[in-house]
């Protein structure tokens, strides 16, 4: 037998233990763990191929498979390589409608092969099915009527954790977590029972130290950025005059006799990107160092090398969500970005669901599918940080597509760049908030580039290198 033919029956035996094995978890302690309708695809990563089992058709649509093993319970295709990450464990899902695992959750391995370079401990099949259990689990509940929802509403009005905020900002506080981590991993190592003992004691007191710290009703949140998401409507809103308690943070910061602490440094991005997000702060934000970025050169015309916002003027037609030209451009721009860099993290953001659905099909066609590449609305990021943002926003609604709220969580994601692009005539609109207008007339003046329409439809692509690269 061949050394590839051995490969593939070693591989499928495997895939076959982890159906089995799911089988008896589903008979002997999780009712349902088994059932077809809870079943998710696995994509098993090999050394030189994947396999996937029981794919749903838009996979076996975007990636050619070969049938190798049928029975009563599994399918099991042949592909190539769908990524070529060094090690997962996980399952996916995600709410692009372009990518394999939309809203349909994917539990994605590592061969066990692939597994112990990553995790050396995991040397057997067994171990390794406990950990592909484990994941599966997670794909069991997604599959469940309503959880995926629920999931979705919570990830997208939770704001980030406070206790990271708390590590990240105060040094103290990473220290007592450090201290605490370092009194668990030496109770687990010892072999001595009182010295274990004696390990998770000081883990617990110093924790309780901690805790006690910040016991009092400290509230650690940005009145700049988002408020929670409410699912009452309008009406109800104002006829109760709950207004004041949705924006509860800013409430208890104007009324409040409490002391008041406002952060000035910032970790994520470099002074210049500090300086303009710090109009919306008071101009009081220092970055905690300062940056140097000039590793895209395909796009020097329109970026600053000490990283920051840009910001690219063209033209829109008035009222329109989805001005074609300028959507071709923001395509155009990031695919430069990937040409450049491909391992650079891009959120492209906009306010509008449309404008938004726009932008993913233009993305989709033009550059194709990338899991570096994000497009989505301002109100489902906050809290991420990514390498470069695109903020699109077309000419119309100024009062909800430039709200400072909304332009605040939009332009303090990146780490290095944030590229605005927008219609020439921007700024002759009254509607536009003062701290917004003022960042936009700053930009204009001090890092902007008009790259006007083109006529010739079919000249689009071959215009904007010309533009932007003098090509």
């Amino acid at each position: 037998m061949s050394a590839d033919a051995q490969s593939l029956n070693k591989d499928v035996e495997r895939l076959q233990y982890v159906y089995a094995l799911k089988v008896v978890i589903n008979d002997s302690i999780w009712s349902g763990f088994a059932d077809k309708q809870y079943d998710v695809s696995l994509l098993y990563y090999g050394d030189t191929c994947c396999y996937v089992v029981n794919p749903a058709e838009k996979f076996l649509a975007k990636y050619p498979s070969v049938l190798i093993h049928s029975d009563n319970n599994i399918l099991i295709y042949q592909t190539k390589k769908v990524d070529d990450k060094p090690f997962h464990m996980h399952v996916t899902f995600t709410d692009e409608e372009s990518n394999i695992d939309y809203r349909t959750p994917i539990m994605r391995c590592s061969s066990l092969e692939q597994t112990s370079e990553t995790i050396p401990d995991v040397t057997s099949v067994n171990e390794w099915a406990t950990m592909v259990m484990h994941e599966y689990f997670h794909g069991f509940q997604f599959k469940n009527d309503g959880y995926l929802d629920v999931y979705e509403t919570i990830t997208n009005t939770v704001l980030p954790d406070t206790l990271i905020a708390l590590a990240a900002c105060h040094d103290w506080y990473r220290e007592s977590i450090t201290q605490e981590n370092n009194f668990l991993l030496k109770a687990i190592d010892t072999n001595d029972i009182e010295a274990s003992r004696a390990y998770i004691q000081s883990f617990l007191e110093l924790r309780n130290e901690r805790r006690e710290m910040v016991k009092k009703n400290l509230w650690v949140g940005d009145i700049q950025q988002l408020s929670p998401i409410v699912a009452l409507n309008g009406d109800r809103i104002k006829i109760s005059n709950y207004q004041p308690l949705i924006n509860g943070l800013q409430l208890l910061a104007d009324n409040s006799s409490s002391p008041i602490y406002q952060l000035t440094t910032t970790y994520r991005f470099g002074q210049r990107a500090a300086s303009y997000t710090g109009i919306f702060y008071g101009n009081s934000l220092v970055a905690k160092d300062s940056k140097i970025f000039g590793n895209l050169p395909s796009l020097d015309k329109i970026l600053n090398k000490e990283g920051g916002p840009s910001l690219v003027f063209t033209d829109m037609p008035p009222g329109s969500y989805t001005p074609q030209f300028a959507i071709l451009l923001a395509t155009f721009i990031v695919a430069s970005i990937i040409k450049d860099d491909k391992i650079k993290e891009i959120a492209v953001l906009t306010c509008m669901r449309n404008t938004t659905r726009s932008l993913q099909k233009s993305m989709t066609q033009h550059i194709g599918s990338n899991d570096k590449l994000l497009v989505d609305t301002v109100a489902r990021v906050q809290g991420l940080t990514t390498d470069i943002t695109v903020f699109f926003v077309p000419n119309t609604s100024y009062i909800r597509t430039l709200e400072p709220h909304l332009f605040n969580v939009a332009t303090s994601r990146a780490k290095e760049h944030t590229i605005i692009v927008a219609d020439k005539n921007v700024l002759e609109y009254p509607t536009i908030r003062p701290l917004v207008r003022k960042y936009l007339e700053r930009l204009r003046d001090e890092q902007s580039i008009y790259i006007p329409m083109q006529k010739e439809q079919s000249q689009r692509y071959l215009d904007f290198s010309k533009l932007l690269l003098g090509n």
